[in-house]
């Protein structure tokens, strides 16, 4: 099985390079249960936990893209991805840069939120 070089963000610690196996079990098992992903730029992309605003994940940061904000809830895992063939893949070392200082930009969380709260509150505007 082909391994990757990805950034892992855990909730309430300081982003993290590390190689990982590159399949969906490995995927789901960092996020801890289905995995939804999002484009952050060209090139990366950020695995959530599909549901993680509703199972009680814990909030990371907040995510805004194109004027729209969201939280991000659980821990998160950033991979590259090959557009053409439809897979992750290796991370370069610019794009590591990329994540690392794009997270340290992103708002962090008071602690307090919770996503289904979240959720109701995003909806009702």
């Amino acid at each position: 099985m082909e391994k990757i070089k990805v950034v892992i963000k855990k909730v309430g610690r300081n982003p993290r390079v590390t190689i990982i196996e590159d399949d969906l079990k490995t995927s789901q098992r960092i996020v801890k249960g289905r995995i939804e992903i999002v484009p952050v730029a060209n090139g990366i992309d950020m695995i959530v936990n599909e549901e993680g605003k509703m199972n009680g994940n814990k909030p990371n940061f907040y995510f805004t893209q194109n004027g729209y904000t969201d939280l991000i809830f659980g821990d998160v895992l950033f991979t590259g991805v090959d557009y053409e063939e439809g897979t992750q893949e290796s991370l370069t070392d610019g794009q590591i840069q990329y994540v690392l200082d794009w997270l340290n930009t992103c708002r962090k969380p008071n602690g307090d939120e919770q996503g289904e709260e979240f959720i109701r509150y995003y909806i009702d505007i």
